[in-house]
């Protein structure tokens, strides 16, 4: 558990009449991912780079990057039960636990390939557009001729011949290869799925575009906006169908079949509390898809003082050859997703492994847990798909011979080390919603950081309208904001200032303190 140290009574110089601060435990987090699940390409990179980036903002992460090779690509089948590869990876941290380098160095091979494909469609491309724009403007003189036959009354069957022809020999319109997309919102993102063969990846180390679409805060109508990503986590074909709100404005349509999308999210801890903490997102089905990771706060991370200068973290042996692993991955699951390359692929596991995943799947049922119902009537499936990911890594790694990691069985081992995966997220899922019921404990540490910083800036008083408005994101909502105040207070961070309102929402800070400082 945190703990969260506070008031140093041996500064001088303090009121006596402050009561002790008493902060306590602020939050609640899962274990550290067990990093020999790993098949050894993965594990060996994660190892190589353990003392400057959090575990578990790679492990996770990898496997997600691995999923999202070939999602669309194959499926995985656990007899009767089939399942798309896509995942949805979010592990929360906050400013200076290395979120950004951990982000760099797990998709940084996805933007490899995007332009090494880029690179080698180049003049395809090109030149799709050129014979495009020839057989467009050949299209618009000859429907100006047939205009001009009709007003002069002639016969117009040749012309309107030659219109059906050149229309049908329009080629379609190649656009460059695009694998993955940043923060943005869902409206973008389906659309570069309806171009991109119904296949990407968003990824952000700062989500606040997509976690304010999907929850409805950043368009101000509070309306949850899930739909694409649920069908991308499903394979279903995704429409998208919105009329402006302006007199006269066109309908927007949006069309992806088989859509699979796979999240690589690194949000602030806060905004996954909040996205977790959404009744309709969860009623949905959205929040149960998720493989939400909250570990324990990193760091410090501390420079050697003296010695030889450290290799850079992508620029190790081991995390260049999962970077050459992963970027191949990606072009050939790419080149699979051509329409001549089209076919129904399926991952199927060995027997053994069949054996432990419906045992596994039974025990599921079982469990008579109605507050994690949701998330437990999923875990089989995210569980196939986790294994599935760490097959395919497993048979790139090894160079197997044969079609792909389709002609290969998962085997046993693969199977028990998806399922202590899964075992894995349903801590970190329990810590997260179990933490729900006592979220203004959560908020304390984030309010009580950002009253610390108001008092070095002289400001003694804070008002409830001052957090609402100024405060941490999380604790913008006036009850939320109040109930985070009341505890403060009783833990003896502010005190009330008595005023004409009772209670009067105005709190004096108190001196000296530093809950920024904790202890792990």
């Amino acid at each position: 558990m945190t703990a969260v140290s506070g008031f140093d009574h041996t500064k001088p110089n303090i009121d006596p009449t402050w009561p002790e601060l008493r902060l306590g435990d602020a939050e609640s987090f899962g274990p550290t991912f067990p990093i020999d699940t790993l098949p050894a390409v993965l594990g060996d990179a994660v190892r190589a780079v353990s003392g400057e980036i959090p575990i578990d903002f790679l492990a996770m992460p990898m496997i997600g990057t691995a999923a999202g090779a070939f999602q669309g690509v194959c499926i995985v089948s656990g007899q009767s039960h089939r399942e798309h590869l896509s995942l949805f990876v979010t592990v929360a941290g906050d400013s200076g636990e290395r979120k950004s380098q951990a982000h760099a160095l797990v998709t940084g091979p996805i933007e490899a390939a995007e332009r090494e494909l880029r690179a080698q469609q180049r003049d395809h491309v090109e030149r799709s557009r050129f014979e495009r724009a020839e057989a467009e403007r050949s299209l618009t003189g000859l429907l100006r001729r047939l205009e001009e036959e009709r007003l002069a009354g002639r016969d117009t069957a040749q012309t309107e011949q030659l219109i059906l022809t050149v229309q049908q020999r329009i080629p379609a319109e190649l656009v460059e290869p695009q694998l993955l997309i940043g923060d943005t919102t869902t409206e973008a993102a389906a659309r570069v799925l309806s171009r991109q063969r119904s296949r990407l990846v968003l990824t952000a180390d700062e989500c606040g575009n997509v976690f304010g679409h999907l929850d409805g805060t950043l368009h101000g109508q509070g309306q949850v906006n899930a739909d694409a990503f649920l069908s991308g986590y499903d394979g279903r074909t995704l429409r998208i169908e919105r009329v402006g709100q302006n007199r006269g404005a066109q309908t927007t349509r949006i069309e992806a079949p088989d859509a699979t999308l796979t999240l690589i999210l690194l949000p602030q801890r806060d905004l996954l509390r909040r996205l977790v903490g959404n009744p309709v997102l969860r009623a949905r089905g959205f929040v149960p898809r998720l493989c939400a990771v909250n570990p324990r706060r990193a760091g410090p991370f501390l420079l050697p003082v003296s010695g030889q200068p450290q290799v850079a973290a992508a620029d190790r042996p081991a995390v260049r050859r999962y970077a050459e692993l992963m970027e191949r991955m990606y072009c050939d699951g790419w080149q699979l997703t051509q329409p001549q390359q089209r076919a129904e692929r399926a991952i199927v596991l060995g027997q053994p492994g069949l054996a432990l995943w419906r045992e596994f799947y039974n025990a599921q049922q079982h469990r008579r847990d109605e507050e994690m119902r949701d998330w437990l009537d999923k875990a089989p499936g995210r569980v196939l798909r986790i294994a599935a990911a760490l097959h395919i890594v497993a048979w790139y790694d090894a160079s197997l011979r044969g079609d792909g990691p389709w002609a290969e069985p998962v085997g046993e081992e693969t199977v028990k080390a998806a399922i202590r995966i899964g075992e894995y997220l349903e801590a970190h899922a329990r810590a997260l919603m179990g933490r729900l019921e006592a979220e203004p404990l959560a908020y304390a540490p984030s309010v009580a950081a950002w009253l610390q910083g108001q008092h070095a800036k002289g400001r003694r008083q804070v008002s409830l309208r001052d957090v609402c408005r100024r405060g941490p994101k999380a604790v913008r909502d006036r009850d939320m904001a109040f109930q985070v105040m009341r505890l403060l207070e009783e833990r003896g961070a502010v005190r009330e200032v008595k005023g004409r309102q009772n209670p009067s929402e105005v709190w004096e800070v108190r001196p000296g303190l530093e809950a920024g400082q904790q202890s792990y």
